[in-house]
């Protein structure tokens, strides 16, 4: 089991503190291999320690979906005078879990630790009971660098093209590398997802038009859209849904971290407009096991990579608008921005009149660069050109050096 030293790292800080520490990510992106390595960490620092590690996916913690045999199996264990852990992997699958974890953490004395595979996790409800008192960590699928660790693998063509094409679910790399067994465990996963933490979770009564709204989205990643767009072509292919309906579809899969939505950044004017969007996906690989080959968008997909990547990184991300202009990503971290666009190839020079057009016009001093396949670096104007899979490769941290 490969450590994902990125997430442990932000855990680590707040270890033995008086807080919740809440993973929260899409199903299989990693959350319970995670927890089980806090728990090893936990074990190590505090090896006389009582740690209570509960599996809520395994069919013996059946009995603990009641908050009170939650509670009172926790309390089970032996009171000690060294320190105690609680953690308890999908932790949304018990209904009223709050009330136990709230009561722990008033009562002291608990380090507690929770994954969690649906955004309302972090509910309204939640944030009052415990207001300043958790901090999330949301995990994404593996990322490049991850995915060449896993397979213990250098950089290369045919490496990125299977990460393109079978995404960054950590569970990959525990297949043999053929495509068939890949491909089912893939559905399965994007059939659990749908199934358990959208359908199920909000009650929908229509999945099959769930399903298509999902293949709509999975087939326009990169593109503007909004809901009134989107019903429209849902009916023109004799599937009737109204705006307010497919919202709340849209609400649901970005809940169940499914897809994330970008909104448009205005840069002259600083403020989000509030009409199309993007929307990108969790794992590239869920989308291929839906859809198929989808070769001819691959610039759709190569922006969905560094849109994770981003966030991955710790970014708050946009979409730039600048007058009649675009910019593929505003991200902003710690007060800081990076304006980011993403192309196949600049080789052409319409190509690269058009990518860089947009970044020339921004009259900030904040770093401007241009990501693509090609394979030469460059420098002009204050825009950085860097090769795409050497940015996935540096270190998360390098992101500004690498700009500046």
């Amino acid at each position: 089991m490969k450590t994902r030293t990125l997430y442990l790292e932000q855990v680590l800080p707040f270890m033995d503190r008086p807080l919740i520490k809440v993973l929260t990510g899409i199903r299989r992106s990693g959350k319970s291999c995670l927890l089980q390595q806090i728990h090893k960490e936990w074990k190590v620092r505090h090896p006389r320690g009582e740690a209570l590690f509960i599996d809520m996916e395994r069919m013996s913690s059946a009995p603990l979906r009641q908050p009170d045999a939650l509670d009172a199996h926790i309390r089970s264990l032996p009171k000690t005078r060294y320190p105690r852990a609680i953690l308890i992997d999908e932790v949304q699958d018990i209904p009223e879990w709050e009330r136990s974890v709230n009561s722990l953490l008033k009562e002291g004395g608990w380090d507690i630790y929770l994954t969690g595979s649906n955004a309302h996790l972090l509910s309204s409800e939640l944030a009052t009971l415990m207001a300043g008192r958790y901090v999330e960590i949301h995990v994404l699928p593996l990322g490049y660098a991850e995915h060449l660790d896993f397979r213990d693998a250098p950089d290369s063509d045919a490496e990125f093209r299977e990460f393109l094409r079978f995404g960054g679910l950590p569970g990959i790399h525990e297949l043999p590398r053929s495509e068939r067994p890949r491909l089912q465990y893939l559905s399965a996963v994007q059939d659990s997802v749908l199934l358990r933490d959208v359908v199920e979770r909000n009650s929908i009564r229509e999945p099959k038009t769930l399903e298509s709204v999902v293949d709509f989205v999975y087939d326009n990643i990169g593109s503007f859209t909004t809901a009134k767009s989107m019903s429209d072509y849902l009916k023109s292919q004799h599937i009737g849904i109204s705006v307010a309906t497919l919202q709340g579809y849209l609400r649901a899969l970005e809940a169940g971290f499914a897809i994330y939505q970008a909104g448009r950044w205005d840069i002259k004017g600083r403020r989000m407009l509030e009409v199309n969007s993007k929307y990108y996906l969790s794992d590239l690989g869920l989308r291929h096991a839906r859809l198929g080959d989808r070769d001819r968008d691959i610039a759709g997909q190569l922006e969905n990579v560094v849109y994770l990547e981003l966030k991955r990184r710790g970014y708050g991300v946009s979409v730039g608008r600048l007058g009649e202009l675009e910019v593929d990503f505003v991200a902003s971290r710690d007060g800081q921005i990076l304006y980011v666009q993403v192309a196949t190839s600049i080789q052409e020079a319409r190509t690269r009149e058009r990518e860089y057009r947009s970044l020339e016009m921004i009259r900030d001093n904040y770093p401007k660069l241009v990501l693509s396949l090609d394979m030469h670096q460059s420098h002009e104007g204050g825009i950085l050109h860097v090769p795409l899979r050497r940015f996935l490769l540096d270190p998360p941290d390098r992101t500004a050096m690498v700009v500046s």
